[in-house]
This record gives C-alpha cells, structure tokens and sequence, in this order.
C-alpha cells in the first residue's frame, strides 16, 4: 500500500516536469509561428492575383 502511495507520488512529478519541459517547447513553437506569421501573410498580400 504504501509501495503504491509513493509510485502514484512518483509519476505526477515526473509528468510535472514533463509538462514544464513541453510548455517551454510551446511556447518557443508559438514565438517562431507569430514570428512567421506576419511574413506569411505580406508574401500572401504580395502574390498577384490573377484577373
């Protein structure tokens, strides 16, 4: 019982961690996209529509 007290104790840290490390990786993706964002959309703007 107690075995399993500590293993349950064991993994929401370990998952914890997991998060922090997948929010950092987040939000790194996020500040590349917003940075990639804007050029995406003036080289849309910039394409000649045909017509």
């Amino acid at each position: 019982m107690t075995d399993r007290g500590s293993a349950t104790d064991r993994i929401p840290r370990r998952w914890r961690r997991l998060n922090r490390g997948w929010r950092r990786i987040d939000w790194r993706w996020r500040a590349i996209r917003a940075s990639f964002l804007p050029a995406g959309v003036i080289a849309a703007f910039d394409l000649p529509i045909p017509g």
